[in-house]
């Protein structure tokens, strides 16, 4: 296969025309509902606490013709444990981010969900099983109790949003200033159960 077809077929630029008229049309509307934490825990196994969460990943028009269009995505998933104190702000411990990458690959006509934490990859027929998925943390190692000391407080917080500076370089000028494309959460927080002594 001659090289120019190989490198179309790996990222559609012919697309990225569908992909600005959207984004265009998106100054023009006001900011769409953005994504929600709808539930988050942490529960202590074997003497690792392990995240548990369900998010909401509702996508506007402009974004999702984007991804059909073949353009990648990328969806971050940011976690924090914080050390809280009497008198000062509280003292993060560990910071971590999750990060996914969604696109359509036209070929297969299927959709790939990638975590690219660990270069892993799943395939699904449509993107609301590919969003099913991704809207979904269960069982994720987050700290061991060995990690904190036990006489101090903690509190977890969970965000996600879209990367807009992940976009490829040509649609990020307009990504910026499109309300569309500002896609994330608040924090969603609560205590660290207190471990049995």
């Amino acid at each position: 296969m001659p090289a120019w077809r190989s490198a179309e077929t790996n990222f559609p630029w012919r697309h990225l025309g569908l992909a600005f008229l959207g984004l265009l049309l998106g100054t023009q509307c006001t900011a769409s509902e953005s994504f929600n934490i709808r539930s988050a825990s942490t529960q202590l196994v074997k003497g690792v606490y392990r995240l548990h969460a369900q998010i909401d990943y509702p996508l506007n028009k402009e974004v999702k013709t984007a991804i059909e269009s073949g353009i990648p995505l990328i969806v971050n998933q940011e976690i924090e444990v914080l050390r809280l104190r009497w008198w000062l702000w509280p003292k993060t411990i560990k910071h971590i981010i999750l990060r996914y990458q969604l696109k359509y690959h036209a070929l297969s006509e299927q959709f790939v969900l990638t975590y690219l934490n660990q270069d892993t990859q799943r395939t699904y027929p449509n993107l609301t099983a590919a969003i099913k998925q991704l809207s979904t943390i269960k069982h994720y190692p987050l700290i061991t109790r060995g990690e904190l000391d036990l006489h101090h407080n903690y509190r977890i917080r969970l965000k996600t949003s879209l990367s807009i500076k992940d976009l490829p370089a040509p649609m990020r000028p307009l990504a910026y200033l499109s309300p569309q494309w500002y896609l994330d959460s608040p924090w969603f927080s609560w205590l660290l159960e207190s471990p049995n002594i």
